[in-house]
């Protein structure tokens, strides 16, 4: 039987607030074409779980530097706190800074204005792709009609590549608010 060195630390000591569990894809060259389409199926689910708790991530690292710029000045800097954490993020994930404010804008969308549309990617529901049609297809709709219409979005979403979803939630804009 395996021991278990006292200096040897788990998961949970190096990660103490975050991950816990296992991850692990083993046997794949058992799989038949039912098990890896199944397989397909969770690692689709995963990866939009994963690109929601990015888009929570990048919006906290924003919140943090808002927040530390407010308590050296005492003045609000959310232009300042906005570049330096797109600047944070981007370095971190080892993308351009264009990309680093782009995540940072559509992550403050969704983690304030569009929570549905990032519980609906945590769940696995549709792409981060497809939520990306979504912020779009908001952009300019009244703040009241929002609700309603990223639900409608939302149901349009599943189930359909993110190009058929974007042409459908195109025309779904246009018809209900041909002003925007």
């Amino acid at each position: 039987a395996a021991t278990t060195s006292a200096t040897t630390k788990g998961p949970a000591d190096i990660y103490p607030d975050g991950f816990t569990g296992t991850l692990a894809l083993q046997n794949l060259e058992s799989f038949d074409e039912h098990m890896v389409g199944d397989t397909l199926v969770r690692m689709a689910h995963l990866l939009a779980w994963t690109q929601a708790l990015e888009a929570r991530l990048v919006h906290r690292m924003e919140q943090i530097f808002r927040e530390d710029f407010h308590a050296a000045s005492g003045r609000l800097e959310p232009g300042m706190a906005f570049s330096v954490a797109a600047s944070e993020c981007a370095a971190i994930l080892k993308v351009p800074q264009m990309t680093g404010q782009r995540l940072l804008s559509e992550a403050g969308q969704l983690c304030d204005t569009h929570t549905a549309t990032l519980t609906g990617l945590e769940e696995g529901r549709f792409s981060y792709r497809h939520a990306q049609v979504v912020l779009d297809q908001c952009d300019n709709v009244p703040a009241e009609k929002l609700p309603g219409f990223e639900a409608d979005l939302l149901k349009a979403a599943e189930g359909q590549t993110r190009a058929q979803f974007s042409a459908k939630a195109r025309r779904l804009r246009e018809k209900k608010f041909p002003e925007t």
